[in-house]
């Protein structure tokens, strides 16, 4: 019989004695725990089913053969994905602790329940890793050393606890500054040595389930429990509760999945929702004051994730499903994008921007089955009209050689610019000062694709270049 442990009874269930252990304790072998099923194939075979895979004992549980290698059967509820090196991915899995494959090799990096994990967009040696209800481990040298590994989450004064899959971010300017939402948000500015709590929310019922932090403005935040949606556009220091502008209500059963926001519009921002109707994706171009449904394609089923190609010139949007994924380009409608992909329920998606934008990579985590990982939909680099072709200034040409001229349809005496390349390092800044049109000129650049912000009288404007 299995509980947590396995235990054998010789005389009918008077007696039994432990035959297998989930760490291997009380001298006996360690197997995998949690057991869900068990069978004999003939006297001498015996095999058993748990949270680990499928284990085998042929000396009456005197020793026991894991046979579960191979078999792509992993329940991950969330992933971190490297930005600088090409598949490093750490993983969160139901009761398989959470996994790093980094150089074609899997290890285990942290044990019992894994739930969401972060990977450092400026160094791959620095990643993050959480248990149950938002335990949170840092290490600095990509888990080499245990004695390195911290538990960042007992800095939290009054030592709170979040949901079970508990949200959190890594600010797209600084990557020493982390957000945490449990029933509040907390912020800290070390990677976790210390923290503040930057709300005064308090959704003790549910918790925060989901997070998001605007790419190109760090003052906007974006977070919901199970039955109300907040934003803050000054850091925190002000909450606003948008829960009455949700197109679709918490009493009618309808609970927010997921948030993303533009990566060039803080304002700009897409949801996608449970339950099995058809309604699962929304659009708000105003900060979630308004919201438009954009669901069309989509089947029945839950929408757990969504994730925008920042580098296509027209708009490309992926969406995981508890069927698989689907692509919505432009204005067109929803189209399955699992060729060779499982039927099954995708959790989270997340995106590896190559220097060369065709290697790009998106990544699958999935309820079942496993990672999995897929070139983009073929697309076009560049960007849209909304960039800097406005009424203030014009950016041109985009595609460039390097030499970029900007020229400004109003009187703005200076303007400071940030070109920042994929990974958000600053790779050239220059003020300038005048009127009329200016020449930049980013000849030393390396063939790719910039994010450029563009400061005006206190106004940030970005948008995507291209160095050709």
């Amino acid at each position: 019989m299995g509980g947590i442990n396995s235990w054998k009874s010789t005389d009918g269930g008077v007696n039994w004695t432990i035959i297998n252990h989930w760490y291997g304790g009380d001298g006996a072998p360690a197997v995998h725990a949690d057991k869900h099923y068990m069978e004999y194939q003939d006297n001498n075979t015996f095999f058993e089913a748990n949270d680990g895979g499928i284990y085998k004992t042929t000396d009456g549980g005197a020793s026991w053969v894991d046979l579960t290698n191979s078999m792509v059967i992993s329940q991950i509820y969330k992933l971190g994905v490297s930005q600088t090196v090409k598949d490093a991915v750490i993983a969160g899995l139901q009761d398989n602790g959470s996994k790093l494959i980094y150089n074609s090799s899997w290890r285990d990096v942290k044990g019992g329940d894994g739930m969401e994990c972060l990977i450092d967009y400026t160094n791959v040696s620095i990643q993050y890793a959480t248990y149950a209800n938002g335990q949170i481990d840092r290490t600095t040298d990509r888990w080499t050393n245990q004695q390195n590994v911290v538990d960042i989450t007992d800095n939290i004064p009054g030592g709170p606890a979040g949901a079970w899959v508990t949200p959190y971010v890594i600010d797209p300017v600084s990557s020493q500054t982390l957000y945490l939402g449990y029933a509040d948000v907390w912020k800290t500015t070390n990677r976790g040595n210390s923290w503040t709590k930057i709300s005064n929310l308090n959704l003790t019922e549910n918790k925060i389930r989901s997070m998001a932090i605007a790419p190109s403005n760090n003052q906007t935040l974006y977070i919901t429990d199970l039955t109300s949606f907040y934003r803050t556009t000054n850091g925190g220091t002000n909450w606003t509760n948008l829960t009455a502008s949700l197109p679709l209500q918490p009493a009618a059963n309808f609970s927010v999945t997921y948030i993303t926001v533009d990566a060039y519009n803080a304002q700009k921002l897409w949801i996608t929702y449970g339950g099995y109707n058809a309604t699962k994706v929304y659009e708000s171009t105003n900060g979630g004051q308004n919201w438009t449904d954009i669901s069309a394609g989509l089947p029945l089923v839950p929408a757990n994730t969504i994730v925008q190609n920042k580098l296509s010139a027209t708009q490309h949007l992926y969406v995981g499903t508890d069927v698989g994924v689907y692509v919505k380009k432009g204005t067109e409608n929803w189209t399955l994008f699992s060729n060779n992909l499982p039927s099954v329920i995708v959790n989270e998606l997340e995106i590896y921007y190559d220097a060369t934008p065709a290697n790009s990579v998106l990544y699958a985590a999935t309820y079942g089955r496993g990672l999995w990982k897929s070139n983009l939909a073929s697309f076009t680099v560049g960007v849209e009209s909304e960039g800097f072709d406005n009424s203030d200034i014009k950016f041109y040409p985009n595609p460039s050689n390097g030499f970029v001229n900007v020229k400004f349809f109003m009187n703005y005496k200076v303007a400071n610019v940030t070109v920042m390349d994929m990974l958000g390092k600053v790779v050239h800044q220059e003020q300038i000062i005048g009127e009329g049109e200016k020449e930049i000129n980013l000849s030393h650049l390396a063939k790719s694709v910039y994010l450029v912000k563009m400061n005006l009288d206190g106004k940030d404007i970005i948008s995507k270049l291209v160095i050709e």
